[in-house]
């Protein structure tokens, strides 16, 4: 473990901590269970963030660096770790909803219209500013791409049109009355960013070496540095935490 001014890595074995939490799956929840137990103890007023959580996979013979969401068995990482939701519906504890890429929701027009309010204040990886456009895009982009068309949507005949909503609200058009979808449209959909994807005109082979995501996954590469076995495959994550108090 290594502390810098103003951030903590931590390094963690990667399939060690799947082992030892098997009922969870993605980056993010391995991240989040790191969290309190890793970084929060050592924060202080000079230490709140970022922080950088590395996690090492010994065992990675066969990766291939490609973070393409639309390939069928994905990398754990995309899953949240880079590709994010609207929402997070979680079982654990009870049963929890978070607002995450938006801030709420609401039907309108008999039930046949979800009109989502978009988060301010997100930025990609790359620093270009998350919008409303770029929930938009993901949705007719899986209307353009049949293979880019996340759960279904247009292919099972659910969407009828997507289109904006002033500055900061997304509005999806259902062809029938099935609030039944929502959990497939707020939680299961990763929004992709609009500035990268636009320019992909063939989502199912795209090899995705660099992504660019809202989530706090930033790298993941082969690294034989510090001991590790030439196979070994170090994924890196950004967290922001709250300062102090």
């Amino acid at each position: 473990m290594t502390t810098h001014p103003g951030k903590r890595i931590v390094e963690q074995p990667f399939k060690r901590l799947r082992a030892a939490f098997p009922a969870l799956g993605g980056a993010v929840a391995l991240v989040c269970l790191l969290l309190p137990a890793q970084i929060t103890t050592a924060r202080t007023s000079r230490d709140a963030g970022p922080h950088y959580v590395t996690l090492v996979n010994l065992s990675a013979t066969a990766w291939v660096r490609n973070f393409n969401p639309f390939v069928p068995g994905d990398v754990e990482s995309n899953q949240g770790g880079i590709y994010e939701p609207l929402y997070i519906i979680t079982t654990a504890g009870g049963g929890h909803t978070y607002p995450w890429l938006a801030t709420a929701y609401s039907w309108a027009d008999g039930n046949k219209t979800l009109l989502v309010t978009i988060r301010k204040g997100v930025k990609w990886s790359d620093s270009v500013p998350f919008t409303p456009r770029d929930v938009l895009f993901t949705f007719t982009y899986g209307k353009t791409y049949p293979g880019a068309d996340q759960q279904g949507l247009w292919s099972g005949g659910h969407l009828a049109s997507v289109n904006l909503v002033g500055a900061d609200k997304v509005a999806l058009h259902f062809k029938t009355v099935d609030t039944t979808v929502l959990p497939q449209v707020i939680d299961l959909i990763k929004i992709l960013p609009e500035h990268i994807w636009a320019k992909i005109k063939t989502p199912l082979t795209y090899t995705n070496t660099n992504p660019v995501g809202t989530g706090p996954h930033l790298l993941a590469a082969r690294s034989a540095q510090g001991g590790r076995p030439a196979r070994a495959v170090v994924h890196q994550f950004r967290l922001q935490l709250p300062g102090p108090g």
